[in-house]
């Protein structure tokens, strides 16, 4: 409960009353902390039925690293947002949800901290997954590219990540991946293939992982 006093009430009241009818919404299902900014809420959000307060937290944690009274966090959806269940996005992180786009986050889901979603078409998370801080997620290029013929040659492509995948800092997970369930990517990685081999470390050069059968624990 040390976080109530960092609960921004007013965001916190806008947010389930848009979003929920009045039986969940009454629950607060979904804390806000004051460093979150809720810069649009024209999209839709989803969350089991019976939610119970602060089933999900969106701008709280404090990473040692950060100064967390400066860490500004963004959400931005006007899309479809998923909770399948208890989930915590760290301060400083940054959510933007695209008109057509679908963002999934699966059960026990949990970002440390300063990292970022970009979702334009759909991005997937499986339960029990971990992401650490200076994360980047996108499966856009934003700006469109053509050929001779006038023809798109860089569509959005989705990125769907599994179960029990823990990414760790300054990685960058670039549009059209898969990374199997039970994976552990190493920092600084460049994500820009998928990664099929389950309960594999991938790191520097994902062409193959660098040790396989592998699991991982919080």
């Amino acid at each position: 409960m040390k976080n109530i006093f960092k609960i921004s009430f007013i965001k916190t009241i806008i947010f389930n009353f848009v979003y929920f009818k009045f039986s969940q919404a009454i629950k607060f299902p979904v804390i806000i902390s004051s460093n979150f900014r809720l810069k649009s809420l024209s999209g839709k959000v989803n969350i089991p039925e019976n939610s119970s307060f602060g089933l999900i937290k969106l701008g709280f944690g404090d990473i040692s690293i950060f100064d967390r009274k400066l860490s500004k966090g963004i959400l931005e959806n006007n899309g479809i947002i998923n909770f399948k269940g208890r989930t915590n996005i760290g301060h400083g992180s940054k959510i933007s949800v695209g008109i057509e786009g679908k963002l999934t986050f699966g059960e026990n889901f949990n970002i440390t901290a300063e990292s970022s979603i970009v979702c334009y078409n759909e991005v997937s998370f499986g339960h029990n997954c971990l992401l650490s801080w200076d994360i980047l997620i996108m499966d856009t290029d934003f700006h469109k590219i053509y050929n001779q013929n006038n023809e798109m040659i860089n569509p959005d492509k989705s990125v769907k990540i599994g179960h029990n995948v823990w990414v760790c800092n300054k990685v960058q997970i670039l549009k059209g991946v898969l990374i199997a369930d039970g994976c552990i990517v190493g920092s600084n990685t460049v994500v820009s293939k998928s990664l099929p081999i389950k309960n594999a470390i991938y790191s520097g050069n994902i062409n193959s992982p660098i040790k396989e059968n592998i699991s991982w624990k919080i």
